[in-house]
């Protein structure tokens, strides 16, 4: 991979100003993968039983973490947790950073949240993974977020040609009224109306291509009444041949 690409050889962009929710979303898959999550989202300590050997894996495993976090940062990023001693402290640093719990912050994620609104060519799946970033975000920042909140939150978002099939899932039991089942159904009413939609395309297609063949021969048709009209108007035109005096024997 050539130095000028802005990623690790794990794939995972590293943190800016601007791409923090991606970042942390992509390097907790990467620390996951690892085996070192646990040492960034919580300050895991030793116990009493510890032994030197459980110690010292600790601390090369918090290390690992930690590094993994600071390769992961663009260089001015990186200045601010040079004087981090763990892994859990860079990550409560960085979150500190660009994610600051205020409630001026949360009222702004609620507001994004209770606005969620489907966009015209947006996908189904695209739309419904919007509303959970959405939701993520205020829990991040220590806000409650229940799942039948998520749930309402799609649901009201969807455009006016989906009410009915709104009004439905509104109605369902309390044991199914849930955002995996809520998004569940949408995605496949979305698959079903988008195979309609392509049938209706396909239709409309084949109805153009004939009416155009149509044309075509109607076309050719017109050339050849003008041509044969017009050979019909000359021939009052045509001189006839001289017939002989005399008799015909």
């Amino acid at each position: 991979m050539s130095h000028t690409d802005n990623r690790s050889d794990n794939v995972v962009e590293k943190l800016s100003d601007r791409n923090y929710r991606t970042w942390k979303t992509e390097v907790k898959w990467l620390l996951k993968g690892r085996g070192l999550l646990s040492y960034a989202l919580s300050e895991i300590t030793q116990g009493d039983a510890a032994t030197a050997a459980d110690r010292k894996l600790h601390q090369l495993n918090d290390d690992k973490a930690l590094a993994t976090i600071g390769l992961s940062l663009e260089i001015d990023q990186q200045i601010h947790i040079e004087d981090c001693k763990s892994a859990h402290e860079a990550w409560r640093t960085l979150e500190q950073i660009h994610e600051p719990k205020s409630r001026v912050r949360i009222m702004q994620l609620k507001k994004a949240f209770y606005h969620l609104q489907m966009k015209g060519d947006e996908h189904m799946s695209a739309y419904t993974a919007r509303a959970k970033v959405a939701a993520t975000n205020l829990r991040d920042a220590n806000a409650e977020v229940k799942d039948e909140d998520l749930a309402y939150a799609i649901l009201a978002g969807l455009p006016d040609d989906y009410e009915n099939l709104n009004m439905a899932l509104a109605s369902l039991p309390d044991d199914r009224f849930t955002s995996a089942e809520i998004t569940r159904v949408l995605l496949a009413e979305y698959d079903r109306r988008q195979s309609r939609f392509d049938v209706k395309t396909d239709s409309s297609k084949e109805a153009l291509a004939m009416n155009k063949r149509n044309e075509e021969k109607r076309a050719t048709g017109n050339e050849k009444y003008k041509s044969l009209t017009c050979l019909q108007e000359n021939w009052s035109h045509c001189k006839r041949l001289p017939i002989k005096e005399g008799r015909i024997s």
